[in-house]
């Protein structure tokens, strides 16, 4: 915040702002990432965007003809469910939603009070969990070409 307060301007731009660990996050740390708009990147998390840009890449590759078994596609179709929704619930922590600027030396934060910390952690977990399952899914399917 400090960083963002002595550099309004990035206030206007489209923020990501990740948490990087070497070691698997416990539910607590996840869980305050998740409530503060903080993507989270350890051994078995893979932040939002990247999720989001896995499932684009499979979406279109369907949608382009590409051959997947249903038992696979409806797997698919879960992740994104459960992508779609974390996206929603998340929405009003990001930066972009919390953060204004005002003037270069002044800026407009808006508390977000967000309970379903926890809850979102656990659907992070799982839908990481979920992508890593269909990475090799769609790499058997497809020859080994990872997105």
């Amino acid at each position: 915040l400090d960083f963002l307060s002595a550099n309004g301007e990035l206030a206007l731009r489209d923020l990501c702002l990740t948490f990087m660990s070497s070691m698997m996050f416990e539910d607590p740390p996840l869980a305050a990432c998740m409530g503060l708009g903080i993507h989270p990147i350890s051994p078995h998390i893979r932040p939002m965007p990247v999720l989001v840009r896995n499932a684009l890449y499979w979406s279109k590759r369907i949608h382009e003809g590409f051959s997947v078994p249903d038992k696979s596609r409806s797997k698919f179709e879960d992740f994104c469910a459960r992508l779609n929704r974390l996206m929603i619930a998340l929405e009003p922590t990001w930066p972009s939603a919390r953060y204004g600027f005002r003037a270069p030396d002044t800026l407009i934060v808006r508390a977000v009070p967000f309970s379903e910390s926890y809850e979102a952690a656990g659907e992070l977990r799982q839908a990481n969990a979920e992508c890593s399952e269909l990475i090799g899914i769609f790499n058997l399917a497809q020859g080994s070409i990872e997105p």
